[in-house]
């Protein structure tokens, strides 16, 4: 038996045809649908009318594999890209897949990224030898959850299950967590990867613009050019709204080229985006990002963002984008999530709620569910501490969000005031509260778990947080369990897991937390930190270290030294067992991995350990080993001072410009008090930081 076979067209017109071609060899009497993948391959797609046993169907797109699928006969189909060598004998190896395991088969390929990658293949036109090559050395393997569907057998009705999820898209990464898939054994296939060359240029369609920046803002002269400058040449123009600056935000704006229309403020975020949004819609675009002045927009390639965009204007109705936290650009992120920041400018999307406001499809009033796009990344830099403190920002979304939470108490809104109560320090009673009330109706209207992992791991997680901060691990481990086994690479939540956990004396529970996330799939969590995964890592060193596995603990605390030096939390203990060793081997230790932090936290629980003379050593070998934090200094010179070392004060002497004249001046008078006035000397020469 024989699959019904639908060929992706991206074009060129002699690759499709090619592609077609070989399908016809394969499917026998079933016969082979073309579709036009996206609007590049239309012309590629048209071009097969009239071969015999081939049927093109009309439209582009997803839509046009629906249209397919509906018309094809019950039984096997197979979904494959144009660019993508298939032959005889693997086809047969994924037809006995399935018809042994059912659901959905995947051969092995050369798509790097994929769970059924199986290593490089030359280009598709002289590939078919090395397949029966490399055929012979693959068997079976395990459940892939991330493929690309290049290459995808399954019944009829499971084709369809997924038609709707943009398998067209030649770019598209499908999980497939929930769902029956198979790599076939022994079956590959040779994808040229062409399909993802086929852009249309990156101008909009009819000369309207493709598109255009959607923003508000107040007040904001310091920020509003960085942010301007990072989009120049990414979008056709920019529309500000402003809500009633005092400073020189509107001069700043249009100066730049910026259109500014001006609304009073009515304590609502929603409503002011959305005159934005109506503005920028009327300039006829077909695409709108939205942003912020204390965003910076990462984009490398503008030109290929804009021809992906005009390509896919009639597949997508939007994109999700990273946002990263950052408290400064070249900062590293202290979390990141994915939030749809580019949308189709056809007035059927909005902002609701007053404040976090979320955009929705307003004849749904549900929030989209985006593909991600990775060629633009936004920076958010509106979360430092100075910002929010400068702008009163805690305080006026405390009262914005209690506002909204007192109209109307819905989980939703309970959420957000919770979230700011945390955020400004508040009543964590209260917060805890508020939560459980939101979990308590979640649980009273048996709302679907796989629809709501997010929202359901951020509740959880809530919780966790907010019963250890209360003086409960125990509460709080019951929960952070509940997330890890909902979502197992929530970081957030592994982090209070271990921190729970720990405290109530199990370090054990933490490596078999550990080893079962390495182990498990997962779906994407809602929020990502690298700071977290750090101090989860840094939380498995002191779990190694507290049983003993010194070696492994010291491995561990190096890799999440390399990945955030900000969320460590292990040097405690880690001094504690350098304490164990001979005094050279412990200082030696300890000296490798300060030299991995720059942030100088480790200086109070690893000094606190020595005696002045070793503290003066130690302090000497981080600085001349490229140790860059002045804390070492000012802590080296002191010790020598104390400790009656004068050549070790000499030789931390020209490190010490890294100290301000008011602290050198201070070990000045401490070396004059010792009796060591050529010391005291040697630092007032010194050209002090200002």
């Amino acid at each position: 038996m024989r699959p019904s076979i639908i060929v992706a067209a991206y074009g060129p017109d002699a690759v499709t045809l090619g592609a077609v071609r070989r399908a016809r060899a394969l499917a026998g009497s079933r016969g082979v649908t073309v579709v036009a993948a996206l609007l590049p391959g239309a012309d590629a797609a048209a071009g097969c009318r009239g071969i015999p046993g081939v049927r093109v169907v009309p439209g582009v797109g997803s839509e046009a594999l629906r249209s397919a699928l509906e018309a094809a006969s019950s039984g096997p189909v197979l979904f494959i890209h144009d660019d993508v060598l298939l032959t005889a004998p693997n086809l047969d190896r994924m037809m006995a897949e399935l018809a042994r395991k059912g659901g959905f088969v995947v051969p092995w390929s050369n798509d790097v990224g994929m769970d059924h990658f199986c290593g490089p293949l030359p280009e598709g036109r002289q590939a078919a030898g090395r397949l029966r090559e490399r055929a012979a050395t693959l068997g079976t393997a395990p459940s892939p959850r991330v493929v690309r569907p290049s290459c995808l057998l399954a019944g009829r009705e499971d084709m369809a299950l997924v038609a709707g999820s943009h398998i067209v898209d030649p770019r598209l990464r499908l999980e497939l967590i929930e769902l029956p898939v198979t790599i076939a054994p022994r079956a590959v296939v040779a994808h040229d990867s062409t399909c993802t060359a086929s852009l249309l240029r990156p101008t909009g369609p009819d000369g309207r613009p493709l598109l255009i920046a959607s923003m508000i803002v107040r007040d904001e002269e310091q920020m509003l050019p960085g942010l301007l400058a990072s989009i120049e040449g990414l979008v056709d123009g920019t529309v500000i709204c402003d809500t009633g600056s005092t400073d020189r935000t509107v001069e700043v704006a249009r100066s730049m080229g910026a259109t500014v229309i001006h609304r009073e403020w009515r304590d609502d975020f929603a409503w002011a985006r959305n005159e934005s949004l109506i503005e920028a819609e009327a300039t006829g675009a077909w695409w709108l990002l939205t942003i912020d002045a204390d965003d910076r927009v990462l984009c490398p390639d503008p030109v290929a963002l804009r021809r992906m965009l005009a390509t896919y204007v009639g597949e997508y109705e939007a994109f999700g984008v990273a946002v990263e936290n950052r408290d400064a650009l070249d900062a590293p992120s202290s979390s990141a999530f994915t939030s749809t920041r580019i949308h189709r400018a056809t007035g059927r999307y909005r902002f609701v709620r007053p404040i976090h406001e979320s955009l929705v499809d307003i004849e749904t009033m549900e929030q989209p569910k985006p593909p991600f796009m990775a060629q633009l990344m936004v920076v958010h830099l509106g979360y430092q501490t100075d910002v929010m403190a400068q702008r009163g920002k805690v305080d006026r979304n405390l009262r914005l969000t209690r506002t909204m939470f007192e109209a109307d108490p819905t989980p939703k809104n309970s959420l957000e005031y919770a979230r700011s109560i945390k955020l400004s320090g508040g009543d964590r009673h209260e917060s805890s509260r508020l939560m459980a009330g939101i979990l308590a109706a979640f649980e009273d209207h048996q709302y679907s778990v796989e629809n709501n992992r997010g929202f359901l791991a951020f509740v959880l997680t809530s919780l966790a947080e907010d019963a250890l901060a209360l003086g409960d691990p125990a509460a709080a481990l019951f929960r952070a369990r509940q997330v890890v086994a909902l979502v197992p690479a929530d970081d957030l939540a592994a982090k209070v897991f271990a921190e729970a956990a720990l405290q109530l004396g199990r370090p054990q529970e933490v490596l078999d937390m550990q080893e079962r996330r390495r182990q498990t799939s997962s779906a994407t969590p809602t929020f990502r930190s690298d700071e977290a995964r750090a101090a989860v890592g840094s939380l498995e060193a002191v779990a190694l270290a507290r049983l003993g596995r010194l070696d492994e603990a010291l491995a561990a605390a190096v890799d999440a030294l390399s990945l955030s030096p900000l969320g460590f939390a292990a040097w405690p203990d880690l001094a504690d067992a350098a304490a164990t060793l001979p005094p050279e081997a412990g200082e030696r230790m300890l000296l490798d991995l300060a030299l991995r932090d720059p942030t100088g936290q480790f200086f109070a629980p690893v000094l606190g350990k020595l005696a002045p003379a070793a503290t003066a050593r130690f302090c000497l070998a981080y600085c001349t080993q490229g140790g860059a934090h002045p804390e070492g200094v000012r802590v080296g010179l002191v010790a020598a001072l104390l400790s009656g070392l004068p050549g070790t004060f000499r030789d931390l002497v020209p490190y010490a410009g890294r100290l301000d004249g008011e602290i050198l001046g201070r070990i000045a008078e401490r070396a004059q008090a010792k009796g060591h006035p050529e010391l005291a000397e040697l630092l007032l020469l010194v050209p002090a930081v200002l």
